[in-house]
């Protein structure tokens, strides 16, 4: 699960404005082994088993990187097609031949459940957490999501983090439904007060544990964190 978030943060930091949101679903039941994949919208990109073990974070940022760009060319190739400029061009390049075999193989091994992707894929109960890019919260977010997930282990289906250039949002939805909002409560919660809202709406039988306790005291939420602080965090827990 820290491998996972951590990765996400790699990628919505690489791909600012490219990559418009970060799904992370945890697979149940675990399967032997563990199972570690990732898609990009519908394209498996890379599968743990497959590759033969988790990826680096410049290997998948490669392999994203120029998935994202032949993306481009082929939309951009669509265009002057069927404006018809293609069809005047003499030294324009020849346009990218899809293989079919590789569609169908990668529409074959696709899998119902991808570890996280850059869509929104959404298997309720989902929570999906919108944070300012401006603000640099994602670290903020990144954690939430594994409280979130680690206590709702087998209740939540998956966890979105969606950055925003809007100054100073943050906020929390669960299934649509709105929260949290920074800007209505002047702060970022606490995790015990996440956890109770969603509890009290999914499962209101859950047993928080510590959490339920109201004199139990928390780190505060830290408000800004330096790109460089972040890559030592990363770093630290083995997301090169």
């Amino acid at each position: 699960m820290m491998r996972s978030a951590w990765m996400a943060q790699e990628i919505l930091v690489a791909f600012p404005g490219e990559v418009t949101s970060v799904t992370l679903i945890p697979i149940r039941p675990p399967a032997p082994g563990g199972i570690y994949r990732v898609r990009r919208n519908k394209e498996l990109v890379w599968d743990r088993k497959q590759e033969g073990g988790f990826p680096e974070a410049d290997a998948l940022k490669a392999r994203l990187g120029r998935d994202m760009i032949r993306g481009r060319s082929q939309e951009l190739d669509a265009g002057l097609s069927s404006s018809g400029l293609l069809e005047d061009c003499d030294t324009c390049p020849d346009p990218p031949h899809d293989n079919k075999d590789d569609e169908q193989l990668i529409e074959w091994e696709m899998p119902e459940k991808s570890l996280f992707a850059d869509d929104r894929l959404s298997p309720m109960p989902h929570v999906g957490i919108t944070y300012s890019i401006p603000q640099q919260w994602m670290m903020q977010s990144a954690w939430f999501a594994q409280e979130l997930l680690t206590t709702f282990s087998e209740e939540l289906n998956s966890v979105c983090l969606i950055p925003s250039s809007t100054k100073d949002i943050f906020m929390v939805e669960l299934n649509g439904q709105l929260l949290w909002d920074r800007g209505e409560h002047g702060r970022f919660p606490q995790a015990k007060e996440l956890k109770r809202l969603i509890r009290n709406q999914i499962v209101p039988t859950k047993d928080l544990g510590h959490s339920d306790d109201d004199d139990k005291k928390e780190m505060p939420i830290q408000q800004d964190m330096s790109d460089s602080e972040a890559a030592d965090m990363r770093q630290y827990f083995g997301v090169m």
